[in-house]
C-alpha cells in the first residue's frame, strides 16, 4: 500500500471513489450520493484539475488501484487559527478494518504540514462512526466542544502539529 497527492489527471478516478463512499456509506458523510452524482464536477474534482492552492487529495493506493482519499483544504469553519480541515475520508470496504485509514491520515497530515501553513487540522465524523473516531485518536486528533453543532456530529481536532 502507498499513500500520495493525486494529480489533476486522476480527477474521474477521485470521481468515481467519491461517488462510491457516498452511495455504500449515506449514513457516514454529509453530501447525498444522487444529488452529487448529478453535478458536472465534485468541489475537489474542480480543486484536482485546477491545481487549487491550499487544497489536496491524498490517495491510498493498492499497486496502481485507488482504493481510499481523504481531501484537505487550508481553512476551517470554526474560526481556529492556523487550522485546515479533512474532509471525505473513505477506504473502500475490503480495505477498512486493517489500519489503513491510520496510515492514510497520517500521510495527509505530513502533506499538510509540506504544503500549507496550517500547524492543526480539524475534521468532523459522525458519532456512530466509532472506528473512524478510533483511527482518528491513534492519529493524534482530540474531541473539541463546538456550540450549536449537530447532535450527530463529534468535531475532532489535531492539535500544535510539528513544522
Amino acid at each position: 500500500m502507498h499513500y500520495r497527492l493525486m494529480t489533476g489527471s486522476e480527477s474521474q478516478e477521485y470521481r468515481k471513489i467519491r461517488l462510491e463512499s457516498l452511495k455504500l456509506f449515506p449514513e457516514s458523510f454529509g453530501a447525498n450520493y444522487e444529488e452529487m452524482k448529478l453535478k458536472p464536477k465534485l468541489l475537489f474534482e474542480q480543486h484536482l484539475e485546477q491545481k487549487q492552492a491550499g487544497t489536496f487529495v491524498v490517495g491510498a493506493y493498492s499497486y496502481t488501484n485507488l482504493v481510499g482519499i481523504i481531501s484537505f483544504c487550508d481553512t476551517n469553519e470554526y474560526g481556529l487559527p492556523n487550522t485546515g480541515t479533512f474532509i471525505q475520508m473513505y477506504l473502500k470496504p475490503e480495505y477498512q478494518g486493517k489500519g489503513l485509514g491510520l496510515d492514510l491520515t497520517k500521510a495527509a497530515l505530513e502533506q499538510a504540514l509540506i504544503l500549507t501553513n496550517v500547524n492543526s487540522v480539524v475534521l468532523e465524523v459522525k458519532l456512530h462512526n466509532l472506528a473512524a473516531i478510533v483511527t482518528y485518536q491513534k492519529a493524534g486528533f482530540v474531541p473539541i466542544e463546538i456550540p450549536d453543532k449537530a447532535k450527530d456530529l463529534l468535531v475532532m481536532v489535531c492539535p500544535a502539529m510539528n513544522k
